[in-house]
């Protein structure tokens, strides 16, 4: 029974070990489950705060609408311009670069609405490109003037990146957001140094027109509000300070070519990444979260390790003693047996002496 102590012994190591192992990796899943509930989070919010910066710029083009609506459907330059001012666009939307109308001009309308424009205090307005079309959309306004004033009187719907989000907003009677552009203000740089640009677009109706099915909105169009943004501006105003994680923005895929912008400015997401999917303005936008450089290896063994390192040497501690205590009186029980044993052998051999004495006499 003695020799069992080598089996507990053995027992207790095995069942430490095996219970050292375990409470570490469930440790450290919880921590892992932990970190990553943390990065979903953020995620999350990162999300949230860049589809709020998209209704908030659809709020301004609505303020616009609604302008537009009190005025029945016109609105001088002036008034306009006030409006632009009014609206004070670098503190309550950042990244807005401007406000745009347009208006939807018919071939045989644009004598006509050249002629109205210019004697509203724009002598030199003039349509462009030049050539016949059976509709136009063209920019009436764009404050402000200083910076968007070159783009007046041109017809938006010529321009192929801008045509199909225009289409949509009028089809769906929502604002809708433009592919990849280069803005007007940005076209002097360097071509290496365009910043993406971006174009949101919400459809004003004539008042009565049938906005409950596609032909009805289409034939009840009269031109949309507008307003240009670069896509880095609007990244870094609406991505919450001191994330802990960069993104990069992409238009419909996480390719190369379909970049928008990134946070902070030139950030790649490399290593172990996320990706999230964003509608917007009809269109998918993809972010791709990663580790910002610098940050060190997500680890979550710290903690557990210790553990298991602590679980393991008392595993050994307390089989060692288990197993010197038990060879300790496995030595003193053989020792007793021996020294009985050898009592024992005395007094029979006492007792033979004495029987063979008592025999001779």
């Amino acid at each position: 029974m003695l020799r069992s102590y080598r089996v507990v012994a053995a027992a207790v190591l095995v069942l430490g070990l095996l219970g050292s192992v375990l409470y570490a990796k469930d440790w450290a899943g919880s921590a892992r489950s932990s970190a990553e509930q943390s990065d979903q989070a953020e995620i999350d919010a990162t999300i949230a705060q860049l589809q709020a910066g998209f209704d908030r710029y659809e709020r301004a083009l609505n303020s616009e609408k609604a302008l537009l609506a009190a005025s029945g459907g016109h609105v001088s330059f002036a008034a306009f311009q006030t409006f632009y001012e009014a609206m004070n666009i670098t503190v309550n939307f950042p990244g807005m670069q401007g406000m745009g109308l347009v208006r939807v001009v018919a071939d045989h309308e644009q004598a006509a609405f050249v002629a109205a424009a210019r004697a509203d205090g724009r002598p030199g307005f003039a349509l462009a490109p030049p050539g016949v079309r059976p509709e136009s959309y063209v920019m009436l306004y764009n404050e402000p003037s200083a910076f968007l004033g070159t783009s007046w009187g041109y017809d938006i719907g010529t321009n192929p990146t801008m045509r199909p989000s225009m289409e949509r907003a009028s089809d769906t009677g929502e604002a809708s957001l433009s592919g990849k552009a280069v803005l007007s203000i940005d076209l002097d740089l360097p071509v290496d140094e365009q910043p993406v640009g971006l174009a949101m677009w919400s459809p004003i109706y004539e008042t009565g027109a049938d906005t409950s099915t596609v032909q009805g909105r289409r034939a009840g169009l009269e031109g949309f509000v507008s307003t240009p943004f670069r896509a880095q501006d609007f990244l870094s105003y609406f991505v919450g300070a001191g994330s802990t994680m960069g993104v990069q923005l992409f238009d419909s895929s996480a390719a190369a070519e379909n970049l928008l912008a990134a946070s902070p400015p030139g950030f790649s997401a490399a290593g172990e990444t996320t990706t999230a999917t964003l509608e917007v303005g009809g269109r998918s936008w993809v972010a791709l979260f990663g580790p910002l450089p610098g940050t060190p290896p997500a680890t979550y063994w710290h903690g557990p390790a210790a553990a298991l390192t602590v679980g393991v040497a008392l595993s050994a501690m307390l089989a060692a003693l288990l197993w010197m205590y038990g060879a300790r009186a496995q030595h003193r029980a053989e020792t007793a047996f021996a020294l009985a044993s050898a009592a024992a052998e005395m007094k029979l051999s006492r007792d033979e002496a004495v029987s063979a004495t008592r025999a001779k006499s």
